[in-house]
């Protein structure tokens, strides 16, 4: 600050002095300064900025000093020179920290703090924050030095992070300092592309990729998995790397299917499955079971639909087919449906028609089913009514024939009486 006076004495030597008046560190800051005589202003350099002081002035010479004259003024403020201290950290959960920090020594605020800025950063991202000031913060007093701490969010598990921060006033923002901390481990998340193969060299096989989010560090991998058909038998094995096969098909039946899942694991525990369990099968063999519930409907004379109830994989072991036989009509067929249409048949002739299935492209038979007998008997011209007009008629014919007869008989009766020879009528 420049210091401006006025005086008549020019003969004598100006003496200026800066006295801080707040109540960190009082007393003389500046120190006795020797002005020249005659001249009336003198800047004054090596203060505390946004620091109050006592600006005394008053003559001097070898008889002694005069009467003092004094002004009271605040400096401006600066940029703060000083960083925060202390800086540390608090896990609170593998996604959650508390950064604690101390404010800056009084010597270097500069002025009235208004707040801190910290910044966060890890491999692949960065953010800041804010925390408000101590609304005291700024006056050079040992006691209002403030400890601070703010928790952050959203972190991700077992991750390095930098993190630095700086004070704020109203001419800028000061120097920053920084530190780092790591976020717990945490249970990972579901492993990704979770595969089943299977090849000559390695029989069958689940392969699977290292989770997106590992959290921590992967220790074991835990393979679970059972038959479809019979879901009460699960069976685990542990894996430390992301593939498991079954040498030699141990634990694995030919044509059932099974359904799998895979979880990874650290030292906090089990991560979440993979969202869909995959289902497999490995090689083929004979079906377990006959077809069942063959049924028939003619569609004409000559033509037939003929169905029967599906086999499910586990039941054909494989995939189905069906091989259909017809002795009589030397009909012998595969398809993969549960009907065929049967044409050029004769409707007077009994047939015997056999379903039975296979997998493994045809090359596995399973039991074929009970012989399905049918008949098409030819369709009588007379209906059911007329049938009934004719037994009717022929009752009546019956009975006036019997009538005849009656009549007859007794009138030969009568005439044997006259003649009394009646022996034949009694």
């Amino acid at each position: 600050i420049t210091v401006h006076w006025s005086g008549t004495a020019n003969d004598y030597t100006v003496w200026l002095n800066s006295i801080a008046l707040d109540d960190y560190d009082y007393g003389n800051k500046g120190g006795l300064i020797n002005v020249t005589a005659g001249v009336t202003n003198h800047t004054l350099t090596n203060l505390d900025a946004f620091r109050l002081y006592e600006i005394q002035a008053y003559y001097g010479n070898t008889f002694g000093n005069g009467s003092i004259s004094n002004i009271t003024t605040q400096i401006q403020s600066a940029i703060p020179t000083e960083a925060p201290r202390n800086l540390t950290t608090s896990n609170e959960t593998p996604r959650s920290v508390t950064l604690m920090w101390a404010s800056p020594d009084v010597s270097g605020i500069n002025g009235k703090l208004s707040e801190y800025i910290i910044k966060i950063k890890n491999h692949s991202y960065e953010w800041n924050i804010t925390q408000q000031a101590n609304n005291k913060e700024g006056r050079r007093r040992r006691d209002i030095q403030a400890d601070y701490n703010v928790h952050v969010n959203h972190l991700t598990p077992y991750t390095q992070y930098n993190w630095s921060i700086a004070a704020v006033n109203d001419r800028g923002i000061g120097p920053f300092t920084g530190n780092t901390f790591t976020t717990d481990e945490d249970k990972p998340s579901s492993v990704e592309n979770l595969m089943f193969y299977s090849n000559d060299s390695y029989g069958p096989c689940l392969i699977w990729e290292e989770p997106s989010e590992p959290n921590g560090v992967i220790l074991k991998y835990t393979l679970t998995y059972y038959q479809v058909r019979n879901m009460k038998h699960t069976y685990t094995r542990t894996e430390q790397k992301n593939k498991y096969c079954w040498t030699g098909s141990n634990n694995l039946a030919k044509g059932i299917q099974y359904e799998a899942n895979v979880t990874a694991s650290t030292s906090v525990g089990e991560g979440e499955s993979y969202p869909w369990p995959i289902t497999f099968h490995y090689g083929e063999t004979n079906p377990d079971v006959s077809v069942n519930n063959i049924r028939a409907e003619w569609l004409n004379d000559s033509a037939i639909n003929v169905t029967w109830d599906p086999l499910t994989f586990d039941e054909a072991r494989g995939y189905p087919n069906y091989r259909i036989t017809l002795e009589e009509a030397s009909f012998d067929t595969f398809t993969n449906n549960t009907f065929i249409i049967i044409s050029d048949l004769d409707p007077n002739t009994e047939y015997k028609l056999t379903v039975q299935p296979y997998s493994g492209n045809n090359q596995n038979p399973g039991p074929a089913s009970v012989p399905y007998t049918f008949r098409r008997y030819p369709e009588v011209s007379a209906t059911g009514v007329q049938m009934w007009l004719i037994a009717v008629i022929l009752v009546v014919l019956i009975a006036l024939v019997v009538c005849c007869v009656i009549v007859v008989i007794c009138t030969y009766c009568q005439l044997k009486k006259k003649q009394k020879k009646y022996f034949f009528c009694n």
